[in-house]
C-alpha cells in the first residue's frame, strides 16, 4: 500500500527534530574535539620548544642578559643539535667504522656552516 502525503509529511515531522539534534551534536562534539586538540598542542608545544636562537638574539640585543651568556646558551644549543644530529644518522650494517665517522663529520661540518650563518 502506497505512503499518501500526508503520512510522508507526519513522517518528516517526526524525525526532523532528531536528525537536528544529531547535526548539532556533531558539530558540538567537532568543537570540542579541535578546542581540546588545540589546547594540548599549545600546551606541549610551548614546554617542549624553549628558547631558539631567534629568541636569545634579541633578549642579548635589549639587554636582558650579557653577552658571554648568549655565547654561552648558543654553545649549548649547537651542542644540542650537534648530538641529535649524530644520534639521527642510521648506524648501517656492511659499512665500516671510517664511514660513519665520515658521515657524522660531514653532518657536523654542514651544522656549523647551518649555525653560523644563521648566527650572523
Amino acid at each position: 500500500m502506497p505512503i499518501g502525503l500526508a503520512q510522508r509529511g507526519d513522517l518528516f515531522v517526526s524525525i526532523a527534530p532528531w536528525l537536528g539534534l544529531l547535526v548539532v551534536l556533531i558539530l558540538v562534539g567537532g568543537t570540542v574535539a579541535l578546542w581540546l586538540k588545540r589546547r594540548y598542542l599549545q600546551q606541549t608545544g610551548a614546554s617542549d620548544a624553549g628558547f631558539t636562537l631567534s629568541d636569545l638574539r634579541e633578549l642579548a640585543q635589549s639587554g636582558q642578559i650579557t653577552q658571554e651568556e648568549f655565547e654561552s646558551a648558543r654553545a649549548q644549543m649547537i651542542a644540542r643539535v650537534r648530538g641529535a644530529a649524530e644520534d639521527a644518522v642510521p648506524d648501517h650494517e656492511g659499512s665500516s667504522e671510517g664511514e660513519t665517522h665520515a658521515r657524522g663529520r660531514d653532518s657536523s661540518r654542514d651544522l656549523d656552516g647551518m649555525n653560523q650563518d644563521s648566527i650572523e
